[in-house]
């Protein structure tokens, strides 16, 4: 039989692993940038057959087990398990969004930070979109005012490498929830 002593003493071992493990994961979550800490809790998340509450930005909603890739879609928006799926919802209407929507797949539902051209085009083929020039379309959301994708250097990469902003990231999400894009606007205007 457990008395109550005992039951005390074990209840705060388990707290003192708890504190344990939180410590070890905000030490090893706090170089990443934070679309790579939703990746990582959403994975946890989904690999302890767990829910993770929505943050304050709704972006770290994670689901147990979607189905639609590594990252995970705000709670409230549909999953896809296709590019073309996702696609078909926004109808892109120019090569600039049709772009921005591969980035999101990229970067949100696969859960490759950063990535390149070389990752995006496959998308693009997925809905028959052959772009010769991803990379202008790139430099184009990187001049949209806000940006929605930014380049970055990373050291020793021989190719650019770019992010989506939180702004692109919540123009695919809108676009998703109401089923289009804006017009686009340059900086500037």
């Amino acid at each position: 039989m457990v008395t109550d002593q005992e039951d005390a003493a074990a209840t705060a071992d388990d707290g003192d692993d708890e504190l344990g493990a939180i410590a070890d994961i905000m030490k090893r979550l706090k170089p990443l940038s934070g679309a790579g800490k939703r990746r990582v809790v959403a994975f946890v998340a989904d690999r302890v057959g767990v829910s993770v509450a929505s943050s304050t930005s709704g972006r770290a909603a994670a689901g147990s087990g979607s189905g639609a890739g590594v990252g995970a879609l705000p709670a409230e928006l549909p999953t896809y398990k296709h590019f073309a799926q996702l696609a078909n919802r926004v109808r892109p209407d120019s090569e600039l969004y049709k772009v921005l929507i591969a980035c999101y797949w990229v970067q949100v539902v696969e859960g490759t930070s950063p990535f390149g051209t070389k990752q995006v085009n496959p998308r693009l083929t997925e809905i028959s979109v052959g772009l010769g020039h991803v990379t202008e379309r790139l430099q184009d959301l990187q001049d949209m005012n806000p940006s929605f994708v930014i380049h970055i250097k990373e050291p020793g990469a021989a190719k650019k490498s770019y992010l989506m902003t939180d702004e692109g990231i919540a123009a695919v999400e809108e676009a998703i929830r109401s089923g289009g894009f804006p017009k686009p606007t340059k900086k500037g205007s």
